[in-house]
C-alpha cells in the first residue's frame, strides 16, 4: 500500500503543475462566468437574507467573494482553485490507497491532472473545482471501509457545503447515497447521518428563498433545458419565471429527448472506464477494486441521467474521482498480469478516451493562452488610461460582447 507521504507528494506535484500553467496564463480569468458570481456577491447585504437569493446560483461562493471584497476576490478565487486541486488530489490518492498499491495512486494522479473537465476547471477561477474537491472528499469519507458514523457525518457536512456552492452537488450527494444502497444492499445509521447534512443545506436554501419572497425551491435547470431545446436568443432571452418544462416537452418532445440523450451520452462516455474496471475486477477477484468500481459506475449513472437535462459542459468535473480511480486501478492491475482480450479491449477504449481528452485539453489551452495575451494587452492599455479596478470598466454594451452578430440590436 502506498504511504501517506507518497499521496502528499503526488498531490503537491499536481498543484505545482497547475500553478505553473496558471502562471503562463498570467492568472487571468478566462471564463466570463466568474463575473456573474462577482456581481451576485456585490449585491449581498449580510443583514438582509433576501440578498442571498439568486435563481441560478446557491449563495456560498458569492458569500465568500463578498467577505473577501472586490480588492482581493481574484487572488482569493485562484487560491481556492489551487487548494481545491490539492484537496481533490489528496482524496483521489487516499481512495487509491484503499483500492490498490502505489501504482493506483500514481496513475490516478496522472489521470486526474489530465482529465479534461478537471484540468479545465482547475485552470479557471470559479466554484466548479471547489465542488469537485468537496465531493471527492465526501467519497473518501463516506465510502471508506469499515463504515463509520462519524466519517459519514463529516461527509454529510461536506456535501451540504458543496450543495450551497453549486446545485449539481445535490445530485452528486444523492448518487453517493444511493449507490451503496444498491451495490451493498444495506441502509444504516451512517446513511441517515449523511442525509442529515444534505437536508440541512436544502433547508438553508429554502429559508433563503422564502426570505426573498420566492418559491421554496428554484434552480437554473428550467432555463438550461429551454436553452438546450430552443438555443439561446440573445435578443430576447427567456425569463426564468416564464419557463415551463412540461410545456417545452409538449411543444418539442423530439428535440427535448434528443438533447437530453445527446448530453447523457457525452457525459456517460466517461463512465465506460469505471464499468470496464468493474468487469475486470469481477473476472480476477479483485474485491476492493470491484466494490469501488461498482459504486462509481452506479453513482455515475444516477448522477448523469438528471444532470444531463441541462447539458452543462462542466457537470462531470463534480464526479472526477468516480472516473479516474477505477481506471487507475484497472491500468495498475493490467501492468502486472498477462493481458487477455478483455484487457486489450479495455486499454483500447481507455486510450481512445485519453487521446480525445488530450485533444480537448490542447484546444482549451491554446484558446486560453491566446485570450490571456489579449487580456494582458487590454490591461496595459487601460492602466495607461488610469484604470485601476475591473469594476471601472464593466459594461452592458451589446456590441462589445457580440460583435459578430449582424442583426437588429436590442434596445
Amino acid at each position: 500500500m502506498a504511504s501517506r507521504r507518497f499521496v502528499l507528494t503526488i498531490a503537491l506535484s499536481i498543484v505545482a503543475l497547475y500553478a505553473a500553467l496558471l502562471g503562463v496564463l498570467r492568472f487571468h480569468l478566462c471564463l466570463n462566468d466568474f463575473w456573474a458570481w462577482s456581481f451576485f456577491a456585490s449585491r449581498i447585504e449580510f443583514g438582509d437574507a433576501a440578498s442571498l437569493y439568486n435563481g441560478f446560483m446557491p449563495p456560498a461562493y458569492a458569500v465568500f467573494l463578498r467577505i473577501v471584497g472586490p480588492g482581493g476576490e481574484i487572488a482569493a478565487a485562484f487560491a481556492v482553485t489551487l487548494l481545491s486541486v490539492f484537496a481533490a488530489a489528496i482524496a483521489v490518492g487516499s481512495v487509491g490507497r484503499g483500492v490498490g498499491a502505489a501504482g493506483v495512486v500514481a496513475i490516478g494522479g496522472v489521470l486526474l491532472a489530465l482529465f479534461p473537465p478537471f484540468l479545465q476547471s482547475g485552470l479557471t477561477a470559479g466554484p466548479d473545482i471547489l465542488v469537485a474537491a468537496l465531493v471527492s472528499l465526501a467519497v473518501a469519507l463516506y465510502w471508506a471501509e469499515p463504515r463509520s458514523v462519524r466519517l459519514s457525518a463529516f461527509a454529510g457536512l461536506v456535501l451540504g457545503l458543496a450543495t450551497l456552492v453549486r446545485g449539481h452537488a445535490l445530485l452528486a450527494g444523492l448518487a453517493l447515497l444511493l449507490a451503496p444502497v444498491i451495490v451493498d444492499r444495506r441502509l444504516g445509521r451512517a446513511d441517515l447521518v449523511l442525509v442529515s447534512g444534505l437536508a440541512a443545506a436544502v433547508l438553508i436554501q429554502i429559508g433563503i428563498n422564502l426570505a426573498a419572497g420566492e418559491a421554496a425551491w428554484s434552480s437554473g435547470q428550467p432555463f438550461n433545458i429551454h436553452k438546450m431545446v430552443y438555443g439561446m436568443n440573445w435578443f430576447e432571452p427567456a425569463r426564468p419565471e416564464s419557463i415551463s418544462v412540461p410545456a417545452i416537452v409538449a411543444d418539442q418532445p423530439w428535440n427535448f429527448f434528443r438533447g437530453w440523450a445527446g448530453a447523457g451520452l457525452r457525459a456517460g462516455f466517461w463512465l465506460v472506464g469505471p464499468a470496464l474496471a468493474w468487469g475486470h475486477a469481477r473476472r480476477h477477484g479483485l474485491a476492493r477494486l470491484r466494490r469501488f468500481s461498482a459504486l462509481a459506475t452506479v453513482a455515475g449513472v444516477i448522477y448523469v441521467v438528471p444532470v444531463s437535462l441541462g447539458d452543462s459542459p462542466r457537470a462531470m468535473v463534480v464526479v472526477s474521482i468516480l472516473v479516474v480511480v477505477p481506471v487507475a486501478g484497472l491500468l495498475a492491475d493490467l501492468r502486472r498480469r498477462r493481458v487477455d482480450m478483455y484487457g486489450l479491449a479495455a486499454v483500447a477504449v481507455i486510450a481512445f478516451g485519453f487521446v480525445a481528452g488530450l485533444g480537448s485539453n490542447r484546444a482549451f489551452w491554446e484558446h486560453n493562452l491566446a485570450q490571456s495575451r489579449d487580456f494582458a494587452e487590454v490591461e496595459r492599455r487601460l492602466a495607461e488610461l488610469g484604470v485601476d479596478s475591473a469594476r471601472q470598466v464593466f459594461t452592458d454594451d451589446f456590441d462589445l460582447y457580440f460583435r459578430r452578430i449582424d442583426d437588429v440590436r436590442p434596445l
